[in-house]
C-alpha cells in the first residue's frame, strides 16, 4: 500500500487525464485529489496548455477541482511557483525573451526593474495576471503572464480585454514577478509560435532573471530542487504516450517513482518495455479511486 510519506508529489497532466474535453474532472479524481493534498501531499498540474487557455476552459471547476494553492507548471514544463530565493536556468532562446521582458518593464516600469544588456525586441502584445491555482480568487494574484495578443484573441475573442481589465487593478498587489520561458521538444506543436516565445522571471527582489525549460520533463527537474523532493519520490500522471506529445519526455524520463498512463485502451508489450518497469495503467475514471489508496 502506498502511503502519502514515501511518495509526497504526484504531478499530472490536466486536459485527458484529471478532466474530460468539456473542462470535467474524471469520476472522483477531485475527491482522490484532496484525499491525497489532505494528508499532505502536493499535486503540481503539468500541463502544455498555457494558463489562459488552461483557466477559460475550465473556469471554476480548476479551483473546485484542486481545492487548494497549488504549483501550476504549463507550455510543456515551465513553472511557475511563488518560491523565495533564485534558481536560474540558461535560457533556451533570449532574443524571444528579450522582447517579453522589455514590454514589462515598459508597461509597468515603477514596479519591475531590469537586469542590464537586454535589448528590445518586438512581438508581445496583451498582460494578464494569474494565480498559481487559478483567477478566480484575485486576492491572491502572484504572476504576470505575458500574452501574446495574436494567440490570445484565437483562443477566446473579444473576451481578452474583459477578462482582464479588473486584474490590472490588482498590479499593486502582485508579488514578485514569477513567469518561466519554455520551449517544447524537438517534435512537439513545432508550428505554434506562442509555445516557444514566453516568459520572463522576476526574482524576489524585483529584478528580472530568465527561467528556460525545454520540456515536462525538465519541468519536474527543476520542480523536484524547488520543492527539495528527489524524483524518485514523485509520481507523474499523464495520457499522451505518442512521441509528439508533450507528456511523452516525462515517460521516458528515468527515476520517476511511478508513471500512471490514463488510457481508455490497453498498452503494448512496446509501450511497457519503452516506459520501463514502474508503469501503471489506469483507465480515467478509476483514477480517483487510485488516489483513494494513498495512506
Amino acid at each position: 500500500m502506498q502511503t502519502v510519506e514515501e511518495y509526497p508529489v504526484i504531478a499530472a497532466d490536466l486536459d485527458g487525464t484529471l478532466i474530460d474535453e468539456h473542462g470535467n474532472p474524471f469520476h472522483d479524481v477531485s475527491k482522490g485529489i484532496r484525499y491525497y493534498t489532505d494528508r499532505n501531499g502536493q499535486v503540481p498540474i503539468v500541463t502544455g496548455k498555457d494558463p489562459e487557455t488552461m483557466f477559460a476552459k475550465t473556469k471554476r471547476r480548476l479551483s473546485e477541482l484542486l481545492g487548494r494553492e497549488l504549483t501550476i507548471a504549463h507550455c510543456g514544463g515551465s513553472l511557475i511557483c511563488g518560491t523565495d530565493g533564485e534558481f536560474r536556468v540558461t535560457p533556451l532562446n533570449e532574443d524571444r525573451l528579450d522582447s517579453a521582458v522589455n514590454l514589462l518593464i515598459a508597461t509597468y516600469p515603477r514596479y519591475v526593474t531590469i537586469v542590464p544588456g537586454i535589448a528590445d525586441l518586438e512581438g508581445f502584445g496583451s498582460f494578464a495576471l494569474g494565480q498559481t491555482i487559478c483567477w478566480i480568487d484575485q486576492e491572491r494574484v502572484s504572476e504576470i503572464g505575458v500574452v501574446r495578443r495574436a494567440f490570445a484573441e484565437r483562443a477566446y475573442p473579444n473576451k481578452l480585454m474583459s477578462n482582464f481589465t479588473g486584474m490590472i487593478d490588482f498590479i499593486r498587489k502582485v508579488k514578485p514577478v514569477h513567469i518561466y520561458f519554455s520551449g517544447f521538444d524537438e517534435g512537439n506543436m513545432p508550428d505554434d509560435d506562442f509555445m516557444k516565445d514566453l516568459e520572463v522571471l522576476s526574482t524576489p527582489s524585483g529584478s528580472l532573471e530568465i527561467y528556460g525549460v525545454g520540456s515536462k520533463a525538465k519541468g519536474i527537474e527543476i520542480l523536484s530542487q524547488m520543492i527539495d523532493v528527489p524524483v524518485d519520490k514523485m509520481i507523474f500522471i499523464g495520457n499522451g504516450i505518442g512521441k509528439k506529445e508533450n507528456d511523452y519526455s516525462v515517460f521516458m524520463m528515468p527515476g520517476l517513482a511511478y508513471k500512471v498512463i490514463i488510457s481508455e485502451v490497453q498498452l503494448s508489450k512496446e509501450d511497457y518495455e519503452q516506459f520501463g518497469d514502474n508503469v501503471i495503467v489506469l483507465h480515467p475514471n478509476e483514477l480517483g479511486e487510485w488516489l483513494l489508496q494513498f495512506k
